[in-house]
């Protein structure tokens, strides 16, 4: 299955790789907005790991606009945001993340 793919090249660090069956995996099911979202923020995790924190920026917004609660893609977007040199970017990204899960920054 494509997701076992991609997440298999993430884990090898085949970047680019993951991050092309991350893409065909948005096509899998374009109702499923929870499949999407975990989908966009897998892949902004690649892109990050590529060295393009202003794509996974792009992809983390995408995760965020499919699902307002996923966590992770706030805590990522606040990661790229970071690399970008976007700290308040980066900071109100951290804080939604809290406000979500105030687990997230203990």
């Amino acid at each position: 299955d494509l997701n076992r793919e991609a997440s298999a090249n993430y884990r090898s660090g085949k970047w680019s790789e993951a991050y092309q069956y991350y893409t065909q995996c948005l096509h899998l099911d374009p109702a499923n907005h929870r499949l999407k979202s975990v989908t966009f923020n897998n892949r902004a995790a690649a892109l990050l790991m590529m060295g393009n924190p202003s794509e996974a920026v792009k992809d983390c917004t995408s995760a965020i606009n499919e699902d307002c609660t996923n966590v992770k893609a706030y805590a990522r977007r606040s990661h790229a945001h970071q690399d970008l040199g976007n700290l308040d970017a980066s900071v109100r990204d951290l804080e939604l993340a809290a406000q979500l899960n105030p687990a997230y920054l203990s």
